[in-house]
């Protein structure tokens, strides 16, 4: 209920209005015939849930606007998204900040999900103590990630399927690596 979406065609832009996005909605995924030629998704306010992996293999998928209202976003939502550039996620928005593209909490101590298409090093900005599950996941021409000393926790699946990963550097202590 209170679930809408649209297509401009002429902007291969994605417009959803609601309280939550996921693959498992109860709508199945409408926008699915057309996720190969979608290159942005805006997501009005009101929309709270990014489900885990909601836009799995949005294959030209470039830019993702991310409203004030969201407070959770779950695992790997862009997964597989390998043109995505941009997450602009604006700073109303109290659960969450992005940049480059990377998705952090809005305390910038869980780094959540890093765009598929980030490629050579990535250096995680200090104060940044977890690597959330799966938050690299499909980086696949991600070749070296550098960990600050703050980090003490990698999720589940961090690095999963990131084919060209010759090195992460650890420069702490970590506590936990799931």
């Amino acid at each position: 209920e209170g679930f809408k979406w649209g297509i401009n065609q002429d902007t291969k832009t994605l417009f959803i209005k609601g309280w939550s996005v996921d693959r498992n909605v109860k709508y199945g995924i409408p926008w699915k015939g057309n996720k190969d030629s979608i290159k942005s998704i805006v997501m009005f306010d009101g929309i709270e849930t990014i489900g885990e992996r909601a836009f799995d293999g949005f294959s030209e998928l470039e830019r993702v606007s991310i409203p004030t209202s969201v407070r959770s976003i779950g695992s790997a939502p862009f997964v597989n998204c390998f043109h995505l550039q941009s997450i602009d996620i604006p700073p109303a928005n109290r659960a969450f900040s992005s940049e480059k593209g990377v998705v952090f909490n809005n305390g910038r101590t869980v780094l959540i999900s890093c765009p598929s298409s980030m490629n050579g090093k990535c250096r995680v900005p200090n104060g940044v103590n977890e690597i959330g599950e799966m938050a690299f996941y499909h980086c696949a021409l991600l070749e070296e990630v550098i960990l600050p000393r703050t980090v003490r926790k990698i999720g589940t699946s961090a690095f999963d399927g990131c084919a060209c990963l010759e090195s992460v550097t650890i420069k702490g202590q970590l506590g936990v690596i799931m």
